[in-house]
C-alpha cells in the first residue's frame, strides 16, 4: 500500500500520480486531504466551483448534476477524473483508493510518501478545506 501525504500538493498533479499507481494495481491512501492545494487566483477558483454547483438539468432541475462539497470527496472526484471510470479497469482501480482527513492512527509509524514534483509552496492558491467551507461543505 502506498501512503501519500497530501500537504501542499497540487490537486491535478497528485491526481494523475495516484491514478497511475491505481492502474498499476496498487492500493493508495491519501492522508491530509484537507491540505491539498488548487492553483490560481481565489476569485477564479471559487467562480469555477460555484458555476459547477449551480448547473441544473433543463427538464427536471431537482435531478440535475450533483457535485461534492466535502474535502475527501473533492479529492476522490479529481482522481476519478483521471481514471477510465466507465470501464471495468477504472472502476476496480477506483475501489483501491482511500482518502483521509488528517493522519489516522493506523498509518502512524509507516512510511509516508510526498511527491516532490507536485509541491506548491508559493504563488496564488487555495486549499481544498477553504474551497469546501466556501461552497458549504463541512469537513
Amino acid at each position: 500500500m502506498v501512503i501519500i501525504n497530501g500537504e501542499n500538493l497540487i490537486l491535478g498533479r497528485l491526481s494523475s500520480f495516484v491514478a497511475s499507481k491505481l492502474l498499476d494495481k496498487e492500493k493508495v491512501a491519501i492522508v491530509n486531504a484537507e491540505k491539498v492545494v488548487v492553483r490560481g487566483t481565489k476569485m477564479a477558483i471559487m467562480e469555477r466551483f460555484e458555476r459547477r454547483r449551480t448547473l441544473q438539468a433543463k427538464g427536471n432541475p431537482i435531478k440535475g448534476p450533483k457535485y461534492y462539497k466535502a474535502t475527501v470527496n473533492l479529492v476522490r472526484f479529481a482522481v476519478r477524473g483521471m481514471l477510465p471510470y466507465k470501464r471495468l479497469t477504472g472502476k476496480e482501480a477506483y475501489r483501491r483508493l482511500r482518502v483521509y482527513v488528517g493522519l489516522p492512527k493506523t498509518f502512524e509509524g509507516k512510511e509516508i510518501i510526498t511527491i516532490e514534483d507536485a509541491k506548491c509552496t508559493k504563488g496564488r492558491f487555495l486549499t481544498i478545506s477553504e474551497i469546501s467551507t466556501r461552497i458549504g461543505g463541512k469537513w
